[in-house]
């Protein structure tokens, strides 16, 4: 390999808002008995949607209003895991690492199977040994194949120790699951990029940008992803 893909930008480690939130919404499509509590009153199901509000905020890079949706469910219900996990990821997004995770640890608490809140915590806390980290996460997956934010957190295990092809195969498997979210096409565009697998770079940067709403945020930077897809660009005959 040549190395010109070292220039291609920082994968995203990400919070889990929009991936837990993607998550809860898909587990309640296939839980008859989850939907029927939701819809149950007209209260569940408003603070549902201020759920996926919060999560789109938090994707699009507005905090302060991300946070604000938080905290009414909260108010209305302070043992919510979803609201919670919303605000462990903004406290991380925040590089508030020390409060990240004092949340996540009080969510495993509460729900010491939550899988969301050990991934997380496994990314934050970095200094760990990667192989028992990844040996844990390969577990949970054995258990939950479908869970994205397993894929993405084990994506960027690979990331840390520059295993390109590992780090494609898990974003691969996390976007099969979420085909629209911009931080998993990304880090698919970043992996193919190192890998100098340039027209599926390209397709994938420009995926990321087409479901991208907005053009700055806690996502990825806009500006330079246009900027490397004008270099990949040069290099296709």
């Amino acid at each position: 390999m040549s190395g010109r893909g070292q220039d291609a930008p920082e994968p995203q480690s990400g919070g889990t808002a929009s991936l837990a939130a993607a998550e809860s919404r898909r587990a309640g499509e296939g839980d008859a008995d989850r939907l029927r509590v939701v819809r149950e009153s007209r209260r569940q199901e408003s603070l549902w949607e201020r759920l996926d509000q919060g999560a789109e905020a938090f994707r699009e890079g507005r905090l302060g209003e991300a946070e604000g949706h938080f905290r009414t469910i909260l108010e209305a219900e302070p043992d919510n895991i979803e609201a919670r996990l919303g605000m462990a990821s903004l406290a991380a997004r925040q590089r508030d690492l020390v409060r990240a995770r004092r949340l996540y640890q009080g969510i495993l608490r509460d729900d010491p199977h939550n899988t969301v809140a050990e991934a997380a915590l496994l990314g934050l806390d970095g200094g760990g040994d990667p192989d028992t980290e990844e040996n844990r996460l390969k577990m949970l997956l054995a258990d939950h194949p479908d869970a994205i934010h397993l894929h993405f957190a084990l994506g960027n295990i690979h990331v840390a120790s520059g295993r390109w092809e590992e780090a494609r195969a898990s974003f691969a498997d996390a976007l099969r699951l979420d085909r629209e979210n911009p931080e998993i096409l990304y880090n698919l565009a970043v992996s193919l990029d190192h890998l100098e697998e340039n027209r599926e770079a390209i397709r994938y940067y420009r995926l990321a940008l087409r479901h991208l709403r907005g053009e700055s945020g806690p996502v990825f930077d806009h500006k330079a992803v246009v900027r490397r897809l004008a270099v990949l660009s040069r290099r296709i005959p």
